[in-house]
């Protein structure tokens, strides 16, 4: 009995962490989609899959991108080949969506911060991808944090709930994005 609690108690405090906070360690994650370099004093998040997403009538390639995304990762997530997700602490959130098939392409970079309503207003438009889920929505409206929207091209950069001290960090990383 004493063994299962020391090794519950282990696990509760492991992934207490962040995700990438390692001593004087540099790791890296990549298969054949992705790349996520953590180093002690930068993450970076390339996405180079060659796979395509199959409609109708023809087949949409995703867009490859390189990202510096802020320390004190939690966890991340890879929806198809249009959402990603990266979840920080304290609720706040990097959030990508990526218009594959270029319906709307921002012609210059375009960065401007949201209120809760245009919060709303821009989960409703994207209701069928990962930001709709109920976890993320919870956290939307807090009056106290900031929330922001970066435009390059086809990709949509959602910057979620971000404590106001964390805002420049955020935005850094935001417009850091690389198409590639």
């Amino acid at each position: 009995m004493n063994k299962f609690v020391f090794f519950a108690l282990f696990l509760f405090i492991g992934c207490s962490k962040h995700f990438d906070h390692f001593e004087n360690v540099d790791r890296r994650i990549t298969n054949s989609y992705y790349d996520l370099t953590i180093s002690e004093n930068e993450n970076i998040f390339t996405y180079t899959s060659n796979i395509g997403l199959r409609l109708d009538t023809h087949t949409v390639k995703g867009t490859k991108f390189k990202l510096n995304i802020t320390k004190k990762l939690m966890y991340y997530r890879i929806d198809n080949i249009a959402d990603f997700t990266f979840s920080y602490p304290h609720g706040q959130y990097l959030l990508i969506h990526i218009d594959n098939e270029k319906k709307a392409i921002s012609p210059k970079d375009t960065l401007y911060e949201i209120s809760p309503k245009e919060c709303r207003y821009f989960m409703e438009q994207h209701q069928n991808s990962n930001f709709t889920s109920t976890k993320i929505k919870k956290v939307m409206f807090e009056y106290s944090r900031k929330s922001f929207i970066f435009r390059r091209k086809n990709v949509t950069i959602f910057l979620c709930k971000i404590k106001k001290n964390n805002v420049n960090f955020f935005l850094t990383s935001a417009q850091s994005l690389k198409l590639i």
